[in-house]
């Protein structure tokens, strides 16, 4: 029901997209409806004619982003402090939100993605007890939107980011009951 109402909504505007800093196949294959656009990771991956097309800075880092997984996967700091390392398709995050002794590991932690970023030339994106490993392809949600603004040719625009994949699920239900 809530997809069929999105694919309605796609008809009717110059541009409905989803557009999320998680894969774009993630957004296509919960949320799939006919004219809609999924864009994934910031804008840098989008579904297009049903493959996953991927930004060239951001698939030039893909080598880089598989070797900085393994360097932190052999670190022993990560390992033994029991952090959790997430592995994404274009970089990695380490996650101490469930260490025991989180502030006694930090330091040790905190050496880790810093060293590994600069030897593969990747970024490091700090959060609540996370630390991100990205490329240094610089894209954001609202660069993304302008981008659907000016390929659509929409003269006004609605937005609505969701940042977690239960948002994008409550977001629907509500906008089409």
């Amino acid at each position: 029901m809530i997809l069929r109402r999105l694919g309605h909504l796609a008809a009717r505007f110059a541009a409905v997209a989803l557009l999320s800093g998680g894969p774009a196949d993630y957004l296509a294959k919960h949320a799939a409806a006919p004219g809609v656009r999924y864009l994934g990771l910031y804008g840098l991956q989008e579904i297009r004619d049903g493959h996953v097309c991927v930004d060239p800075r951001l698939e030039a880092a893909h080598p880089a982003a598989i070797a900085a997984q393994q360097d932190l996967r052999d670190c022993a700091a990560v390992g033994d402090s029991g952090a959790y390392r997430e592995d994404k398709q274009y970089g990695v995050a380490i996650h101490t939100r469930r260490v025991a002794d989180a502030p006694g590991w930090t330091a040790p932690i905190d050496e880790a993605p810093w060293q590994v970023a600069e030897r593969h030339g990747l970024n490091v994106v700090l959060g609540k007890l996370v630390w991100e490993l990205r490329p240094a392809v610089r894209s954001n949600k609202g660069e993304a939107v302008r981008r659907i603004i000016n390929e659509s040719n929409a003269r006004s625009v609605v937005v609505v980011i969701v940042d977690r994949p239960p948002g994008l699920q409550e977001f629907l239900r509500r906008l089409l009951a």
